[in-house]
């Protein structure tokens, strides 16, 4: 649960890329795959009396494999829907999903901010538009990161305009 200051709005929520999702799902569609390529390669090198016996035994087996693949596409479906920097008037919240039952949530208000740099780095993030935000503080030196966000340079250039509307309000 998310707790806002008074006359404090949520003015954008940044999480990673979709791009870093489809590419985890793909690896695990292989992954459900690979089990019934094998068996298909060891029923060429067998005869079909023993490749039926085998295929009761792989049949419970791969249920209890496709079990463990549903799970670990849910902690990836969860890592990427619930880490997340959600942007105020005021402060930035940084919600950091570490596994399914850890959470780390930090905040930081906006005029504390020294440095806004964005890392973007290959091919594939550069056509696709995502890469490291990072944001470096004043309050404690605690350098601040979300990882193959979205839209990285539009996401910094939205930070430094609100920074700018805060110094003009408190008059610095």
């Amino acid at each position: 649960m998310i707790y806002l200051e008074p006359k404090e709005k949520i003015l954008l929520a940044v999480r990673k890329h979709w791009f870093v999702f489809l590419v985890e799902s793909i690896g695990l569609t292989l992954l459900v795959l690979l089990p019934i390529i094998l068996l298909l390669i060891l029923g060429l090198f067998y005869d079909l009396h023993l490749t039926l016996k085998i295929f009761s035994i792989f049949g419970f087996l791969y249920c209890g494999w496709l079990t463990l693949i549903w799970i670990y596409f849910f902690v990836i479906w969860t890592d990427y829907y619930l880490d997340v920097w959600i942007i105020t008037n005021n402060r930035i919240i940084d919600i950091d999903q570490k596994a399914i039952f850890h959470r780390e949530v930090s905040s930081f208000h906006l005029d504390k901010i020294q440095d806004i740099s964005v890392e973007v780095s290959g091919l594939i993030p550069t056509l696709l538009n995502f890469g490291n935000l990072h944001v470096q503080t004043a309050s404690d030196n605690r350098e601040f990161v979300i990882r193959n966000a979205a839209n990285p340079g539009v996401v910094k250039e939205f930070i430094l305009r609100q920074c700018q509307k805060i110094h003009k309000i408190s008059g610095e």
